[in-house]
């Protein structure tokens, strides 16, 4: 379930609305410390009105807000003016995220594209000659098909409690077949265990 910490970040000036939003941009901090409101103050400290990025996405998963979503930041250069600037912290060029943090960013881009609709999901390198969001970061695009429900977000091996709930659920008749525990389900696939659930129970078994 999302949720996003609020912070109420105090501002030098007000953050200007913007007129569209088509584009979330990736950002890593870089360091393996910090949070929403230690980057307010460094960015305080360069003479910005306050924070430049959007979100914050701790390691342990906890998202912050930044300047508000429907706000310019800086974080992007000539992509400000129209997108979201998300900072994961760490040093991705050390380590990928951690999965605390891409479920969560899965999880806030399905947020923000039932507010702005279909977002196109950049890295910060994508528009400006930086190695940000680092090396170890997932591809963009792999991020943006996950968020769109096209592949799991479980990882690491398959484990014994997964495969043991797909063979149960073909021993019960809700499954005609053993399936990869990772596969997606459609729609049709989906009524079709519902069907047989409701199957079972009027059959009384």
């Amino acid at each position: 379930m999302l949720r996003i910490v609020q912070t109420n970040l105090k501002f030098t000036a007000p953050p200007i609305p913007r007129k569209k939003t088509t584009h979330i941009y990736l950002h890593h901090s870089a360091g393996e410390t910090g949070d929403a409101y230690v980057f307010h103050r460094q960015h305080l400290g360069q003479g910005w009105r306050g924070i430049g990025y959007n979100y914050v996405i701790l390691k342990n998963g906890t998202i912050q807000t930044g300047r508000p979503h429907n706000t310019i930041g800086s974080h992007s250069g000539p992509g400000n003016p129209y997108s979201i600037g998300i900072c994961l912290v760490g040093n991705m060029n050390n380590h990928p995220p951690t999965d605390a943090q891409m479920q969560s960013l899965i999880e806030l881009i399905r947020y923000l594209e039932g507010i702005y609709g279909n977002l196109t999901v950049d890295d910060h390198s994508d528009i400006m000659p930086t190695a940000c969001p680092g090396a170890q970061m997932p591809d963009d695009d792999y991020i943006d098909k996950i968020a769109e429900g096209g592949n799991s977000m479980v990882t690491g091996p398959i484990q014994p409690w997964e495969t043991q709930h797909i063979q149960l659920a073909v021993q019960n008749g809700f499954l005609s077949q053993i399936h990869d525990p990772r596969e997606p389900i459609c729609y049709s696939e989906l009524a079709a265990i519902i069907n047989n659930f409701y199957a079972k129970i009027a059959g009384g078994k």
